[in-house]
This record gives structure tokens, C-alpha cells and sequence, in this order.
């Protein structure tokens, strides 16, 4: 990777943050891996599709499995995408403000976005939480799996409400985690200044 600056703003330099993997722990490594593995599924839809699209335009015989499949597929890659980002560090970030700012402002800005990140995803977790049980379970508490309504009767919709809900459930302890690593580094760097 190129080491120069992404955008030169004068005296600011925006550079692309860095990736240790030393302070990933190995949950989050496996998180990865999975979700390299899993991006294959997207290739699993292209195929499928392709299937499809010669089944009926040439065989006349269309499936009933195909379009639910790749949807899906589709959907829990776009789920497990959010986990994987937020692991990387890869999602957009706008930080013109906080490269220009003191240190003390940039700690209190990393602390407003985790605590906010924390609770924005813990209230998701919950809301997602609602949305599965109903998906999971009949009124009376017994098992009875969301379907999706067609022919194929898949429990893709409540395989993909579930998979959010854990999903979000890692995202709120990272980011619980994010923000105890945040503290402890200033601790450090107030221990190393004495």
C-alpha cells in the first residue's frame, strides 16, 4: 500500500487509518476468516442465477428456489458486511474536522462516537431481538419458523432476522470493547508522561 497521504489540507493530512492485527483478538480474526469464506456466496448467487436464467429461457423449466436463495444469500452478505467492516475499520469515515482539532478534543470526539456507536447498536440488538423471537416463535411460545410465503417455504426470513440480531450483538461488544481499549491507551499515555 502507498504511504502517501490520501488528501494534503495544508498543514492537516488526512491519512488511511491503520490496521493492527495485534490488537485484534482472536474472535475477531475468526470473524474475518468467516467473512472471506462467506463472500462467496455472492458467486453462489451469480451462479444459481445463471442456472436459472438457462432453466427457464432454454429448458422452460423455471425453479422455485432460485430467487429466494440468492436474495438470501444477497441479505446475510449485506448483514455479516456490517460486522466485517466495523472489525476492519473499513467503513467511511469524514475526519476533516477531527485531524485540525488538539488531542484532548480528538479523545473526547473517539468517546462521543463510541458511546454513541454503543447505544445506537445495543437499541438495535434490542429492536432486532423483537424482530426475530416473532419470527422464531408462534404467540404461544412454541417453534414455528418465519417462511417467506411461496412455494419454496424457506425460513429465510427468520435465518436472516436471527443472523442480524447476532451480528449486532458482536457489533455492541466491540464497540464496548473499542471504547474500554480507548481508555486504557490514555491511561497509558498519562502513566508514560509522569
Amino acid at each position: 500500500m502507498d504511504d502517501k497521504p490520501v488528501a494534503d489540507l495544508g498543514k492537516v493530512v488526512a491519512a488511511p487509518v491503520e490496521q493492527n492485527e495485534d490488537n485484534k483478538s482472536g474472535v475477531e480474526r475468526g470473524i474475518i476468516k468467516f467473512g472471506n469464506v462467506l463472500a462467496l456466496l455472492f458467486l453462489a448467487s451469480v451462479l444459481i442465477s445463471v442456472y436459472e436464467v438457462v432453466a427457464r429461457f432454454v429448458f422452460n423449466s423455471p425453479t422455485i428456489w432460485v430467487h429466494e436463495t440468492t436474495s438470501f444469500f444477497v441479505a446475510i452478505c449485506l448483514v455479516f458486511g456490517g460486522l466485517y467492516c466495523y472489525i476492519e475499520n473499513k467503513h467511511i469515515r469524514i475526519d476533516i474536522v477531527y485531524e485540525v482539532v488538539p488531542t484532548r478534543v480528538k479523545f473526547a470526539l473517539d468517546v462521543f462516537v463510541e458511546i454513541a456507536q454503543l447505544t445506537f447498536f445495543i437499541a438495535l440488538s434490542y429492536a432486532s431481538w423483537i424482530m426475530a423471537e416473532k419470527s422464531w416463535f408462534n404467540p404461544l411460545g412454541d417453534l414455528r419458523l418465519e417462511e417467506s410465503g411461496s412455494a419454496f417455504r424457506f425460513p429465510s426470513p427468520a435465518l436472516i432476522k436471527a443472523f442480524i440480531f447476532i451480528c449486532l450483538i458482536f457489533m455492541a461488544v466491540f464497540s464496548l470493547k473499542r471504547l474500554i481499549s480507548l481508555f486504557r491507551k490514555t491511561n497509558k499515555m498519562k502513566d508514560a508522561a509522569l
